[in-house]
């Protein structure tokens, strides 16, 4: 009978240490979490399955006001080819560029899609993005970008010397201008990114249309930007608002945009402390436009 028991006892022993070796090697999924069972010999802690990281919300809101201050003036606007002192932040809401530099500093197109220079460097051909209209309907295409580039030469604005090294201009079609130069240089090409607003691109309609000194940025302010040209107030303010067949699908998110110069820098901090340099609401937080 002892021999019995004992023979038991052994097998009740076996059995908990293989039940207890195959628990060991036995991996619980991460994204399951494992049942609590109770047993009699003790209690079971619970495992509490970990918190899921909040999926970002992908969802675009629009609308709101932006206001930027800045204190470097604003004497006139209007498109580079009516002359005067260009200065394009006062003019890129509406008014967009050939080229710009990405955040790289490297030269890239923008309303230019492609460009390739001749072998023996006598001529530079670009190929325009497609399909993009200006504020007033009219075609955005090479037409338009060669009298804005001649007139912008004539009206000899700041950074036009540039130009000097572009002989003429070929339309090859209508979305592709060939620069013939007199020389190669580089700068032909850098100078197109709008930043004394040379290569900056207005409806060639709009610029021929009369106009006088008081009017010309509400006759003449015509581009391919996100916002249209709404107001301004000389040495004050200019205030764009959003132009809803923007090529760029999507864009922009904001209602309107006001460049605002306040000639004190004392002045504009205490403005942007008060709140009144930015007023907006619905802004998607990663975006200006």
């Amino acid at each position: 009978m002892k021999k019995v028991l004992f023979l038991a006892l052994v097998a009740i022993l076996l059995t908990g240490l293989l039940l207890s070796g195959c628990k060991s090697d036995t991996t619980t999924p991460a994204t399951t979490p494992p049942a609590s069972t109770p047993t009699a010999t003790g209690t079971t802690t619970p495992t509490t399955a970990p918190t899921p990281t909040p999926t970002p919300t992908t969802d675009d809101r629009y609308g709101g006001n932006f206001t930027w201050i800045h204190n470097g003036g604003i004497s006139a606007i209007n498109p580079p080819p009516g002359g005067g002192t260009i200065i394009f932040r006062n003019l890129c809401p509406a008014l967009e560029p050939l080229f710009r530099f990405n955040a790289q500093g490297v030269l890239e197109g923008f309303l230019v899609d492609s460009w390739e220079t001749s072998s023996d460097l006598t001529s530079i051909t670009l190929y325009l993005k497609q399909g993009i209209k200006f504020h007033d309907g009219t075609d955005f295409d090479a037409e338009a970008v060669k009298y804005n580039l001649v007139a912008s030469y004539e009206a000899n604005i700041t950074g036009s010397a540039n130009l000097a090294r572009i002989k003429s201009y070929d339309v090859i079609d209508k979305y592709t201008l060939r620069l013939i130069l007199t020389e190669y240089d580089i700068r032909v090409l850098t100078s197109l990114v709008g930043l004394n607003g040379i290569g900056v691109i207005a409806s060639p309609t709009a610029l021929q249309k009369p106009t006088t000194a008081e009017n010309k940025a509400q006759t003449q302010m015509v581009g391919t930007g996100p916002f249209i040209f709404d107001t301004w107030r000389a040495d004050d303010f200019v205030r764009y608002t959003r132009n809803p067949n923007y090529w760029q699908t999507g864009l922009p998110y904001l209602d309107s945009i006001t460049i605002r110069t306040i000639a004190d820098l004392t002045v504009s901090v205490m403005s942007f402390r008060a709140g009144e340099a930015v007023s907006y609401t619905h802004l998607r937080a990663h975006e200006t436009v």
